[in-house]
């Protein structure tokens, strides 16, 4: 029996470290398979932008509610896109897409795509799509541990930034909510409803989930950053009076917290290299790189 440096410091025969090896390749594989088919459908449903440039929004006041559907599919279930390219390493990725599955059950509740859908069914029913939906990761990535520490650093800075605008965004989201939007070209006007809704309240949650900066990652608040320069730019050629749009003074608020968010994200945190400690053996995230070496002496 062949034994290896690291079956003899691990007292594991070769032979077995190399299956897990190729076993766990293959189990990276079939998350980048699936992912990357959950990413696919992510951009699908994101398609508001393309509708807006291809000149298919239906006639009347709906550029904006249209355009901004792009923003909503892609802060709450972006991370999916994550997932695939890091092929399941990146925890934070799945706990974005856990505060997105969140928010889309606010927003089902405040409105409902059916109305006649009692509370207790959709709150079911959304637990059920997040466990159709994350449950290949649970079932495949040796990081599932992992999801339920948050090792939150947050920025404070942040954290004020997101807080301030909240008054602004329920009050935006409550004004979405009571929006009467009938069928457009054959899709629901409670569907539309329940997509600017969400567009709002998306803001909120991932905003603040960016902000206490998950495993001390900066880059949720860029993500958060570009979706408010989106709605800042589509906010400036569409209307102020098309349905769910926050006027010219909104889309300048919203390009101002691009900018202030943006600026956040290129801080490093104090302390930077200082890594939460982890079980010994247990696989590192792609969120969070080994800790450096105390030099002896």
């Amino acid at each position: 029996m062949n034994f290896t440096r690291q079956a003899i410091d691990t007292g594991i025969p070769a032979e077995a470290t190399r299956g897990q090896g190729r076993a766990l390749r293959a189990r990276r594989l079939a998350i980048r398979v699936l992912y990357g088919l959950l990413s696919l459908w992510t951009l699908t449903m994101a398609m508001g932008l393309g509708i807006l440039l291809a000149g298919k929004v239906p006639a009347g006041p709906y550029a904006f509610a249209v355009a901004g559907t792009t923003a909503w599919k892609l802060l709450s279930l972006g991370g999916y896109l994550v997932i695939m390219w890091t092929a399941g390493r990146s925890v934070v990725a799945v706990q974005w897409v856990l505060v997105g599955q969140v928010t889309w059950l606010i927003a089902e509740v405040m409105a409902p795509q059916d109305p006649t859908e009692g509370v207790l069914a959709v709150v079911i029913r959304y637990a059920v799509n997040t466990l159709v939906f994350l449950g290949p990761w649970f079932l495949l990535a040796p990081e599932r541990r992992q999801v339920v520490l948050l090792r939150a650093r947050p920025d404070r800075v942040a954290i004020a930034i997101v807080a301030l605008s909240l008054p602004a965004i329920i009050v935006w989201a409550q004004h979405n909510s009571g929006l009467q939007i009938p069928t457009i070209a054959g899709n629901s006007g409670e569907e539309l409803r329940f997509d600017v809704t969400g567009l709002a309240l998306v803001f909120a949650t991932v905003g603040m989930f960016a902000a206490l900066r998950p495993s001390g990652r900066r880059w949720p608040l860029g993500v958060v950053a570009a979706g408010a320069l989106y709605v800042g730019i589509v906010t400036l050629p569409t209307k102020a009076t098309d349905l769910a749009s926050p006027g010219l003074p909104g889309g300048a608020a919203f390009l101002a917290l691009a900018a202030l968010l943006a600026w956040r994200a290129s801080q490093p945190m104090p302390s930077q290299d200082a890594r939460p400690a982890t079980t010994p053996g247990a696989p590192l995230a792609a969120d969070q790189p080994p800790a450096r070496a105390t030099p002896r002496g």
